[in-house]
């Protein structure tokens, strides 16, 4: 396995051996042989911002008719997510190791971090696109029964919907990288949540009016109609 390709989430550059199934907890900058990286501008950071927020207040704005059964419900207490660069750290971190499924070491001293993981495969080394990767994040809803709402029961066919419409969530950070295996080029995108969601017995968010459950220090977005935000983000 080569790593061939690093686009960097996050404002910090950590660089770890790629040893696969080996979970590192290190923050040292260190330089695995023969890693490419660039910097990813502000517009990938837009991009993944964005697209989480479009499909949040989507959801929040009662317009996802899709689901097991389906529609989802409206929501009043979703929040506005915002770009992390500690928990994209962290994602990058897990991303250039290469090894498909979740580390054990993405945990926040603010709080618990949820995330979701999305691999695909090409021909040729071109970078897949980031909004369909959280697409397909997305698209589970259509497996997600709107009864379990609240309280949660969790579905493992439909849990990265929930956790990235899981209201009380309000970071998101993520890494991406492009690998080579075999003859195939594989690309990883990794995104941290925090607060993270899927608790069991909690509550995805709580049907209402969009915003009329913001809590107290929030309000409704001026321009996400159906997302909570902090007073000075609007």
């Amino acid at each position: 396995m080569r790593l061939i390709y690093s686009s960097e989430s996050s404002l910090v550059l950590i660089r770890l051996s790629l040893i696969p199934f080996q979970i590192h907890c290190f923050t040292d900058n260190l330089k695995s042989p023969g890693t490419e990286s660039e910097t990813s501008g502000s517009s990938e950071k837009n991009t993944i911002v964005d697209t989480h927020n479009m499909l949040r207040n989507k959801v929040a704005m009662g317009e996802e008719k899709r689901g097991r059964p389906g529609p989802q419900p409206y929501a009043a207490n979703m929040m506005k997510l915002s770009w992390d660069g500690e928990l994209a750290t962290f994602a990058q971190t897990w991303v250039e190791q290469c090894t498909y499924g979740h580390d054990l070491c993405r945990n926040s001293e603010r709080f618990q971090v949820g995330q979701n993981i999305h691999i695909g495969s090409k021909s040729i080394d071109l970078p897949g696109n980031l909004t369909d990767n959280i697409l397909s994040f997305y698209n589970e809803v259509e497996n997600f029964n709107s009864s379990n709402l609240d309280p949660f029961r969790f579905n493992d066919k439909s849990g990265h919907y929930s956790q990235l419409v899981w209201a009380e969530t309000y970071l998101v950070g993520c890494g991406y990288v492009i690998f080579q295996e075999n003859v195939w080029f594989k690309y990883m995108l990794v995104c941290n949540y925090g607060p993270a969601g899927n608790y069991e017995g909690a509550s995805v968010y709580k049907v209402g009016r969009p915003g009329s459950g913001c809590k107290r220090g929030t309000g409704q977005d001026t321009y996400y109609k159906g997302l909570c935000t902090r007073r000075n983000q609007s």
